[in-house]
């Protein structure tokens, strides 16, 4: 069973419990009550298309179809947002279903990045956000997604990007949510330890392996570092999503990274040179690939650490949040020059004169 909580728990109270404890919740609707989005998107509970086909008709956005897989994933195309509604339209008061040809759902959509409307707010408990703070810093793609689909457009079974948290806040509709608890996956993956795609196809005496929750409109749900999950839209339904990571999660993150830098090693391995300038290369290359393969690299995890410990130690504030960051940040760069191989990978030297920073400030 999952929690429902109310939206005026003190934020101390949230972090330690569900974010350092790493339970999923939902939180009630208090928490986007004053959302543009709800203000402006819907009307009388149903998607104002009139409204988003003048605000946004032009975008392009991206587009799956639901009735197409394409390895572990769904197909995905590209189509201008006034034709995606006009689809949309055609498909009101009628569910995606497996006659369907078609059931097409937009997702990942940057429309708060392109677009700099602010039609939402970060609910307060989720603000402390490592990897969009960064990500903003350089001026690079975020991990904040609108999506919207018909009744029926679903999700495939996984987990989120790089070990990290999720939110996800409905704006209108409602969604069926599948959740496993971290670790848990084992027990679903089959003779040849593949993953189930769709957990409606697994046999029923594996159906309590997983938490199934439904969340109404308004409501923001919170999904743990390494909870698989699978969602489906039981009515039309607009969301806004983030992924996202912070001190509290940190150690899921930089596990996952590290094995998928010695996943590439390994499979890398026989093409691995024995003189020093050529090995340079070689780990050169396997960055490239754990870029490639992971999203995110050793170089760009450290330089990830930096910029936002340099952000903690200019901040003015005090609070247990700056502390608690800082204790982390270097408990992951320590982890970092543990090995010899990785050391010279993110540049001992650089992180050495970094971490005398913290201890220094950790010690004032």
């Amino acid at each position: 069973m999952l929690e429902r909580i109310n939206d005026n728990i003190e934020f101390q109270c949230f972090y330690e419990k569900y974010l350092i404890g790493n339970i999923p919740c939902i939180i009630n609707d208090g928490l986007t009550g004053n959302w543009e989005a709800r203000k402006f998107w819907v009307e009388d509970h149903k998607i104002n298309t009139d409204y988003l086909k003048q605000k946004y008709g032009d975008y392009t956005v991206p587009v799956v179809n639901c009735q197409q897989r394409e390895y572990d994933a769904q197909a995905r195309v590209e189509m201008k947002f006034d034709e995606y509604l006009a689809y949309w339209n055609k498909k009101t008061e009628k569910s995606c279903s497996e006659q369907d040809n078609d059931c097409l759902y937009l997702k990942d959509w940057h429309l708060q990045r392109e677009s700099h409307d602010s039609f939402y707010e970060v609910p307060h408990y989720f603000r402390s956000d490592w990897l969009n703070e960064f990500l903003d810093e350089k001026n690079m793609d975020d991990y904040r997604f609108t999506y919207m689909g018909p009744k029926g457009s679903w999700t495939p079974f996984h987990a989120d990007v790089f070990g990290s948290y999720s939110w996800s806040a409905n704006v209108c509709g409602r969604k069926l949510w599948f959740l496993v608890p971290r670790g848990d996956e084992e027990l679903l993956r089959d003779s040849k330890r593949q993953l189930p795609y769709d957990l409606r196809n697994c046999s029923k005496n594996l159906a309590k392996v997983w938490i199934e929750v439904i969340q109404e409109e308004g409501e923001v749900i919170f999904v743990p570092s390494g909870w698989y999950h699978q969602v489906i839209n039981l009515e039309d339904t607009i969301s806004i999503n983030h992924n996202w990571f912070n001190g509290a999660n940190i150690h899921h993150v930089i596990t996952k990274l590290l094995e998928g830098h010695n996943m590439v090693c390994q499979e890398l391995h026989d093409c691995r040179p024995t003189n020093n300038l050529d090995q340079l290369e070689w780990r050169n290359q396997c960055e490239l690939v754990l870029k490639c393969h992971h999203g995110m690299n050793l170089k760009g995890f450290r330089d990830l650490l930096i910029t936002i410990g340099e952000k903690r130690l200019d901040s003015k504030k005090t609070s247990f949040l700056i502390h608690f960051d800082l204790k982390k940040i270097e408990e992951c760069l320590f982890k970092l020059i543990e090995s010899k191989e990785i050391s010279e990978i993110v540049e001992i030297k650089k992180i050495e004169v970094f971490l005398k920073r913290i201890d220094d400030a950790i010690q004032m």
